[in-house]
């Protein structure tokens, strides 16, 4: 967690609401294929640039994953 964006990891995905700010990138930065700050989900595994959003396609995998960052930000609310 960072600020308002976060990301949790568990197995190959990845859920995120990190967003880019594209006017501070160098030339030689990978554009991420999602920029907005809207739930992204991403198998690291099969995908390590992150350009194929899964989000679309696993609901139950979002819950999932948001669930678990529920819960690891109530554990640590306030110690961070």
């Amino acid at each position: 967690r960072w600020k308002q964006y976060w990301a949790v990891r568990k197995g190959n995905f990845k859920l995120t609401n990190e967003q880019t700010n594209l006017q501070d990138q160098s030339f030689l930065y990978i554009v991420p294929a999602v920029t907005d700050s809207s739930l992204k989900l991403f198998n690291v595994n099969e995908d390590p640039g992150e350009r194929n959003n899964l989000a679309g396609n696993m609901p139950d995998k979002i819950r999932e994953l948001k669930e678990e960052y529920d819960s690891w930000l109530k554990e640590n609310t306030g110690k961070y």
